[in-house]
């Protein structure tokens, strides 16, 4: 049965059965189960255990896995952590702790030894036990679905096999385990769940673990569907102005489920859910006043209608200076790229600009727009403050200040990404400088 699942698991999921796979082993029931499968199904895999020292059956339990790698001829990794000094550095529970611990291990190993899959040994209780945390404490909706069997790298094969099942391949094949004696203490939710709630269900619904497992995965083909949207929104509603977006917030609120696309866009830029009570007056159609604004844990939000600016909380207005041996430049999140080159006028426009070599010469740097800033324009008889300019691209004030410049002292060149001024727009072709690109 497992077997058969095992192999049934990766054509559902059109993975790759010779590929490299990351074991997480705890050495645990489960683990320990996925463990064998894998072996007997001549799967190419290397097992990983991190030793967090949180019990006093660590050591034992590392031994325990060690040896029976070695006896089994089974490629292990270990490593030990200290993860109470960890959570204490972070400010992280235990076990959020923990699995940042684990995760981060395990994808360096990934990296090193060519792992594709990286694969845990999840099963259909699992399941039921994390969606039913979900609903009692509360999470998004899209909690409900519980975990994704495959999400690539991580793959979860066992996630439709129950407990039961598990118990008797284990059984059968006479695979040794170590028993977690906190998996017994029903002091923590998931066990008291584990150990109380669930078995009621049971008693009142014998096949709802089947059921609710099937639903689960037609509920994760909706969100996948859903996913799709929201990552569509980027393409459709917004326009990226170096390290600033702009989105059209009310073309998306008339958008079929608008308000729950907007609201799963906004969790990228770090929106948390207490938050979603400052964005009320959406479900009235209201619109907040120019200038409101509200900061998430990496972005600041406006509003100016009819559209959203988002900009990243990380701000440093110090100028960079541009030198004929500058390769590359980072300011604020847009990334400039200088290559040699001879001007050719066709390749020009308000992201990719020719810089002669003579201009070079008078001190170039890469800065914010400054009061007094004027602008001399191809076409245009006299001078534009930048300001102004700014406004007429009806950009928020507190955003202009993130306007990448490249100017020699206080004549400006170029406004990066949105206008090539005079003194590179007339500059004759043929000549010998660099092509300045902004990505």
């Amino acid at each position: 049965m497992i077997l058969q699942e095992l192999k049934d698991f990766f054509v559902r999921h059109q993975l790759d059965e010779n590929a490299h796979i990351l074991l997480a082993l705890s050495g645990g029931m489960d683990s320990m189960c996925l463990l064998k499968a894998l072996q007997k199904g001549g799967y190419n895999f290397t097992a990983a255990h991190m030793n967090f020292g949180l019990r006093d059956e660590a050591k034992a339990d590392e031994q325990f896995i060690r040896s029976y790698c070695s006896a089994h001829q089974i490629p292990f990794k270990a490593k030990s952590v200290n993860c109470e000094r960890y959570a204490e550095q972070e400010g992280l529970s235990i076990q959020m702790a923990a699995r940042k611990l684990r995760y981060q291990w395990f994808h360096q190993l990934m990296e090193k030894g060519d792992a594709i899959y990286l694969a845990t040994a999840h099963h259909a209780n699992d399941q039921i036990e994390t969606i039913l945390v979900n609903i009692l404490k509360g999470y998004s909706p899209r909690m409900l679905a519980g975990m994704s069997a495959c999400k690539l790298p991580l793959i979860k094969p066992m996630l439709s096999i129950t407990k039961d099942q598990i118990r008797k391949f284990v059984e059968d094949e006479r695979i040794p385990y170590r028993e977690d004696k906190s998996n017994a203490e029903t002091k923590y939710l998931r066990n008291k769940i584990r150990h109380e709630l669930t078995p009621e269900l049971r008693n009142i619904e014998p096949h709802f673990l089947k059921r609710l497992n099937e639903q689960c995965g037609y509920l994760n083909q909706m969100i996948d569907v859903f996913d799709e949207q929201v990552e569509a929104i980027d393409k459709k509603y917004c326009k990226h102005f170096n390290d600033i977006v702009r989105l059209d917030v009310v073309s998306l609120r008339d958008a079929v489920g608008g308000e729950a696309l907007l609201f799963e866009f906004l969790k990228g830029y770090g929106l948390e859910p207490r938050q979603l009570k400052g964005l009320q007056q959406w479900e009235h159609r209201e619109w907040p006043a120019d200038g409101r604004k509200l900061e998430t844990t990496s972005h600041r939000i406006y509003f100016y209608k009819p559209f959203m600016w988002i900009e990243p909380l990380k701000f440093d207005s110090r100028p960079k200076k541009i030198t004929i041996s500058t390769k590359e430049i980072i300011w604020n999140g847009s990334k400039i790229v200088l290559k040699p080159a001879v001007m050719e006028q066709q390749k020009l426009n308000e992201k990719k600009v020719f810089i002669p070599e003579a201009l070079f010469e008078k001190g170039l740097e890469l800065r914010s727009p400054q009061e007094g800033d004027v602008l001399k324009l191809k076409g245009m008889r006299g001078k534009k403050k930048l300001s102004d300019f700014l406004s007429e691209q009806k950009l928020p004030i507190p955003l202009r200040q993130r306007v990448p410049v490249l100017a020699s002292g206080k004549e400006i060149h170029w406004v990066a990404g949105y206008r090539v001024c005079i003194s590179l727009d007339l500059v004759e072709a043929g000549q010998k400088g660099y092509l300045a690109q902004l990505k």
